[in-house]
């Protein structure tokens, strides 16, 4: 979910253009927003997901993201779908890196191998 949000939104920039008159630039950040908060949080958060615990970390990152994923989705303008991508990011972030600490810590061996393929292969899965 985290990692296909990335570049999923691609197919929707010239409807996001047409109904909202998005300038090259907004679209611009529609993309980058997401990725910049996404890259920025990623080790802070598996850090963190370390000293508070990765199930809580997990769990807001999953309603952040969800939350900002509704704001997006609702977005009257450009600056609000701007605004909602960037926190969509940030959830993003923070719920990401406890999936694979839970995968570090839950599995081992094979198991622990078939697990991170799952994990790798799942965002490619989705539908085109």
């Amino acid at each position: 979910m985290s990692l296909i949000s990335v570049s999923i939104v691609n197919v929707a920039l010239s409807s996001i253009q047409q109904e909202l008159g998005a300038s090259s630039s907004a679209l611009q950040w529609v993309l980058t927003g997401y990725a910049l908060a996404f890259g920025v949080l990623l080790v802070a958060s598996g850090r963190a997901g370390d000293v508070f615990g990765r199930r809580k970390l997990f769990i807001a990152g999953i309603a952040v993201f969800a939350g900002a994923s509704l704001l997006c989705g609702l977005a009257p303008n450009t600056t609000v779908l701007n605004i909602g991508r960037v926190i969509q990011g940030l959830g993003s972030g923070m719920l990401n890196p406890q999936a694979v600490g839970m995968i570090q810590e839950y599995f081992q061996g094979r198991e622990r191998a078939k697990a991170f393929g799952l994990f790798g292969w799942a965002p490619r899965s989705a539908p085109p």
